[in-house]
């Protein structure tokens, strides 16, 4: 829901977009918020990250810098100070580990032939990650010739929520 308020083509409505652009230019950062027109099974998981990338200045900028208020923006408010981000962080993890190295294999020149390689790298890494002892803090990126080249998060541990995957 919060990148229907400040992501493109969102809820105009009850949005703040521009309000967001705005404020992030002041700090000099970019929104890296999606839209979810098109490509929307990766957004979901971009958008976790991008939501943990932008947490404080998220809680910060509906806390102090909104011109108005509605309900969407004081439940998104709640819920980013809510035990949710544990979920979300989970999404987010699954992006940088997989989904957004399989987009852009997808996108990619490689043949056709070569995905069924990549397929068998992700069901090795999907079974592995089933085990009792799989530890998220010592994994890589699932195809590391596809693995983003400006991960939001170098590791799990650089995420702003605690997980506990056991």
């Amino acid at each position: 829901m919060t990148a229907e308020i400040v992501g493109p083509r969102g809820d105009e409505k009850n949005g703040c977009r521009q309000e967001w652009l705005g404020y992030l230019n002041t700090l000099n950062k970019k929104s890296l918020f999606t839209s979810y027109r098109r490509n929307r099974f990766n957004n979901v998981f971009f958008n976790a990250t991008a939501l943990l990338y932008h947490l404080d200045d998220l809680k910060t900028f509906l806390k102090d810098y909104v011109s108005h208020s509605n309900n969407k923006l004081e439940s998104i408010l709640l819920d980013l100070e809510d035990n949710i981000l544990m979920f979300v962080a989970a999404l987010s993890f699954f992006n940088e580990m997989l989904t957004e190295a399989y987009w852009d294999l997808m996108q990619s020149n490689r043949p056709y032939g070569q995905f069924l390689g990549y397929v068998s790298l992700m069901e090795k890494a999907l079974k592995s990650w089933l085990a009792d002892d799989f530890e998220p803090l010592n994994s890589s990126p699932v195809f590391e010739d596809f693995a983003p080249s400006t991960p939001l998060f170098r590791d799990i541990s650089e995420m702003p929520v605690t997980m506990d995957f056991k």
